[in-house]
């Protein structure tokens, strides 16, 4: 019974260095979240913006692409945005739905992307409207080239933030359920992101 399996072709092959040619995913310092925060854009805004709600909250990048301007709650006593799916972006985990607070550079960036706005949507330029679905492949390219522009020797790259927000919230003695919580993660997951204590 076992024959055809013992006999596949692609059983018990070796694939030499698998795994050694990886590279690890870094953190942003603290000195390149600031650099990345006073960064002025080279032609749209939208990419700041982007970033800004990246750095601040953990989010994806394809969970920020597809916000509608409705799911952003400034004037709320706690401002945040509700990130849940809709028919132009599903959501990775159903852990993924949840409330993400905006503070800093991510409530400013929020505010002035609903003035610049000119749809339903936070950020219109990766929205494809015709496919009815979000441009996160763009958008996670054009984040990347801005990050090697702005920081030329980093590693980093957009999805860094995710990581680096769970290391900024352990720091601070957030309890890993929060943690968990805020990043939509299933319990424990926090804590094989970022880097260690």
């Amino acid at each position: 019974e076992l024959k055809p399996d013992r006999d596949h072709p692609f059983t018990d092959f070796d694939i030499p260095h698998l795994g050694m040619d990886s590279i690890s995913r870094t953190d942003f310092s603290y000195d390149e979240l600031q650099k990345l925060r006073d960064a002025k854009p080279k032609r749209s805004e939208a990419i700041v913006w982007l970033i800004h709600l990246m750095m601040e909250t953990g989010m994806r990048v394809n969970e920020c692409c597809g916000i509608r301007i409705e799911d952003i709650k400034l004037q709320d006593e706690y401002p945040h945005v509700i990130l849940h799916r809709n028919t132009f972006r599903r959501l990775k985990t159903k852990n993924s739905q949840r409330f993400v607070p905006l503070v800093g550079v991510a409530f400013e960036s929020a505010r002035q992307a609903i003035i610049g706005s000119t749809s339903d949507w936070l950020l219109p330029a990766y929205i494809d409207l015709a496919d009815q679905k979000t441009k996160n492949k763009s958008a996670s390219a054009a984040t990347n080239k801005f990050i090697k522009s702005t920081l030329v020797d980093s590693r980093s790259t957009c999805h860094s933030f995710r990581h680096t927000m769970s290391t900024r919230l352990r720091e601070v003695g957030c309890p890993k359920s929060i943690v968990d919580e805020l990043s939509g993660w299933s319990k424990g997951v926090s804590e094989s992101y970022g880097s260690s204590a």
